[in-house]
């Protein structure tokens, strides 16, 4: 005798919509300083050293936001894994949508919805 395999097919697919976010940067350089560090005189290339520094400062904004619960910056910043981790709470996470224009996630973290 065979076991016989249940065939049922299971909608394992939640559409869902997440609200965007982002982070940014300013780059400030006044007219005397590019002035003051031009030609032979200067010390550093000072454009391409702010940027390095905002790209660097822009790596540590995502990475707090990473961990945060989407709360900071008044509420702009992303939702991170304290907000997408279950902890029982009511805090939202993603809303499910009936659209067929919305992403599909899997149900398997349907646990973080709220």
């Amino acid at each position: 005798m065979f076991d016989s395999f249940n065939t049922t097919q299971v909608n394992t697919r939640t559409k869902a919509k997440f609200d965007p976010a982002q982070v940014y940067c300013t780059v400030n350089i006044s007219g005397i300083q590019l002035a003051t560090n031009r030609g032979e005189e200067a010390v550093i290339d000072l454009v391409a050293t702010e940027l390095e520094q905002r790209g660097k400062d822009l790596r540590d904004l995502m990475g707090d936001g990473i961990y945060s619960d989407g709360t900071g910056t008044s509420s702009k910043e992303i939702t991170g894994l304290a907000a997408a981790v279950d902890d029982s709470t009511s805090v939202k996470y993603v809303a499910e949508v009936k659209s067929d224009h919305m992403l599909e996630t899997p149900s398997i973290r349907q646990y973080a919805f709220a």
